[in-house]
């Protein structure tokens, strides 16, 4: 089976998972094709050097448009790809990943009515017409005509959320997959769930080159605590950053002996230092085997998202030994059961507060790590994700 990849880029959370599962399918020597709009501009498969300038204007516009405190939104999104020559590729399935500003909705309908089409729910937009995330807002599942997130451009998003649906409804063989069931439960209670086909819960690959002994011991006595936040845009308000900021500063005024270091990881991003007992250090991006070494060099992970799929960074963690304290949001209860692989928490300061010193009190987290650590380990198998996937692949095209 030759299965042809389309992603916006190789970065970011969905990205990398979808470089990963091609990867993996290569190793396991199925013909894989990964394409992307800054790898393959040249080959004749995107449109024009003009649409780079106008992918640019997209962006900047849907920027404009979206309120502070939301993420962006994408009401506009630029069919890029010329689809008449992903045919040289012969492709026996499409799978589509990230796809903003490589494809519109239109784009994607026209490939999943002519083409067998598998898309991964990396976020809610397909579904929501403008919003990666609703954070709590349940316009989409109406009209979205009083949408808080945006200025302008509501008619926009409204006629895109409503026709996708009717458009992939031609499609007898259009399936969706997400890493959390999660998301897929949203999928459900919209239009466009009613129209798929099939759907299927498979996790993200996480490569697995080192499983060291976990790390979690007793904190008691310590004074010196490390905590690790790790995003690709750690100011994505969605990824809460500031709350766990406000927690640990809350922590470090209340307890002035306690020396606390927070690392951070991602796209570079300054902050003041209000108390010398919390400080700041700032690693940037790292490659997966570095990321895995400052795992085992921290004492606790920490992810305060608002909300969040399946964020990856709490399995890479969990594999490498580490300690990991995450939001009780989204997916993430699907990979962290509270004080038995993890710890669990609200998605508030406080909460986040008196979660840590929670952790930090327990005599229970080399257990604890050790069982996240097992559970990681079987989540992610790579050989039953590829067996998933293609599995779903072949009863897509079966059906085509």
């Amino acid at each position: 089976m030759r299965i042809l990849h389309l992603a916006t880029s190789g970065s970011g959370g969905a990205g990398i998972a979808a470089s990963r599962l091609h990867s993996a399918l290569v190793a396991s020597g199925h013909e894989s094709i990964f394409l992307t709009l800054g790898q393959h501009e040249s080959r004749g498969v995107f449109k024009k050097s003009i649409y780079f300038l106008l992918r640019k204007l997209f962006t900047f516009l849907n920027k404009l448009n979206t309120r502070s405190g939301y993420i962006q939104t994408s009401a506009f999104s630029l069919n890029s790809i010329s689809l008449k020559n992903l045919d040289r590729f012969t492709p026996d399935i499409i799978h589509i990943h990230n796809w903003y500003n490589m494809l519109s909705m239109e784009g994607i309908s026209e490939i999943a009515n002519s083409r067998p089409t598998l898309l991964t729910l990396h976020d809610e937009r397909i579904y929501t017409g403008a919003c990666h995330y609703s954070l709590g807002c349940d316009g989409y599942l109406r009209d979205c005509a009083g949408c808080p997130a945006v200025y302008g451009f509501r008619k926009k998003i409204i006629s895109t959320k409503n026709k996708f649906p009717g458009l992939i409804g031609l499609s007898a063989n259009f399936s969706v997959v997400a890493p959390s069931q999660w998301l897929l439960s949203r999928l459900d209670k919209t239009a466009l769930g009613q129209r798929v086909v099939s759907s299927a819960c498979i996790p993200n690959i996480i490569p697995i080159s080192d499983t060291r002994e976990v790390k979690g011991g007793r904190f008691l006595f310590k004074n010196d605590l490390q905590f690790l936040f790790a995003a690709v845009d750690p100011g994505l308000p969605t990824k809460g950053l500031d709350l766990l900021e406000e927690a640990l500063f809350e922590i470090a005024s209340a307890q002035p002996d306690l020396q606390l270091t927070l690392h951070i990881v991602g796209n570079p991003i300054e902050h003041q230092t209000r108390v010398k007992n919390l400080t700041f250090e700032y690693h940037g991006f790292l490659t997966h085997d570095s990321l895995g070494k400052l795992f085992r060099d921290i004492d606790l992970v920490v992810v305060p998202s608002r909300v969040d799929n399946s964020p990856s960074v709490v399995s890479e963690a969990q594999i490498s030994g580490a300690l990991v304290l995450a939001t009780n949001v989204g997916g993430i209860p699907e990979l962290i059961e509270d004080s038995v692989t993890g710890f669990l928490c609200e998605p508030n300061t406080e909460s986040l507060r008196k979660s840590i010193l929670r952790v930090i009190a327990s005599e229970q987290n080399y257990e604890i790590s050790k069982a996240g650590q097992e559970s990681a380990l079987r989540r992610h198998d790579s050989n039953e994700i590829v067996t998933a996937h293609l599995s779903i692949y072949q009863k897509i095209v079966e059906n085509g």
